[in-house]
């Protein structure tokens, strides 16, 4: 806190769609080599914490920006419980949908179910041709399903009691409006990816999500005026309003360094 003074302060604006907006205001430090003081628990503990946030923070934003509508679930009828095993067959799946389908996108998610096998979640966008979909994952795995649910069933779902999550797990409501598919797929895969952060088999650099790099996160950086850690709040949900928007949800971290404004 010392070095607060040496902080820039920040904002990020994501404009999805018109009037889906969020924007991050933040302090950002000035770097230190000052080494963490604390134990080893503790500090592990602290950087899962870190990169389940920013991991679930990427998945929502890659979602919202490529307006993803439906979720793909591609499962084994064997019992895979190897995280490498099951990726390099999403990875050799990804290839060969991309020869009946060339440019397919997605974000996907994997999730393990309680019999300990891995499955894959992914937000797409538009119809999918399910036999060649499922032609292509059945030449990777042999014996597997593919799943897909519509937009009309995502968006009548009651997601996560009634709300779906934002920044800092921030319970947020759904008003009726635009692209509800994208916001509740983003809370989907947002759910599934925390729940693999609390998983001890995958290693902590590993990566807990596999995106397009095609997809473009529409973002703009802007360098805010001086304020006060208690302005910055308000300073997130002018700015959406600035933007268009009317801001409904919003969060700030406990230490005030940075806080969190949504059109959701």
């Amino acid at each position: 806190m010392e070095r607060l003074s040496q902080a820039r302060q920040v904002a990020r604006v994501y404009s999805y769609a018109p009037g889906l907006i969020e924007v991050t205001a933040a302090f950002v430090p000035t770097p230190t080599k000052e080494k963490a003081s604390r134990g080893f628990s503790a500090f592990r503990e602290d950087n899962i914490g870190r990169a389940s946030s920013r991991a679930k923070s990427s998945v929502r934003r890659l979602v919202m920006s490529m307006r993803a509508d439906r979720m793909l679930t591609l499962t084994t009828r064997l019992n895979i419980t190897d995280f490498a095993e099951s990726a390099s067959q999403f990875a050799r799946f990804i290839r060969e949908i991309r020869k009946v389908i060339p440019g397919f996108e997605y974000v996907a998610v994997p999730e393990r179910q309680k019999r300990g096998a891995w499955h894959w979640h992914l937000a797409i966008r538009g119809f999918i041709p399910i036999r060649a979909t499922r032609a292509a994952w059945l030449s990777v795995c042999k014996d597997g399903n593919v799943d897909v649910t519509e937009p009309r069933a995502l968006i009548s779902r009651q997601a996560d009691a009634g709300g779906c999550l934002g920044e800092g797990g921030a319970r947020i409501s759904l008003p009726g409006g635009i692209d509800l598919a994208s916001v509740r797929l983003a809370s989907y895969l947002s759910k599934y990816l925390a729940k693999s952060f609390e998983d001890n088999t995958i290693g902590l650099n590993r990566h807990r999500y596999r995106a397009s790099e095609t997809i473009t996160v529409p973002m703009v950086v802007i360098r805010i005026p001086a304020l006060g850690i208690g302005e910055l709040a308000q300073y997130a949900k002018d700015l959406i309003e600035q933007c268009g928007g009317t801001p409904t949800a919003e969060w700030k971290s406990t230490d005030g360094l940075i806080a969190w404004a949504a059109t959701w």
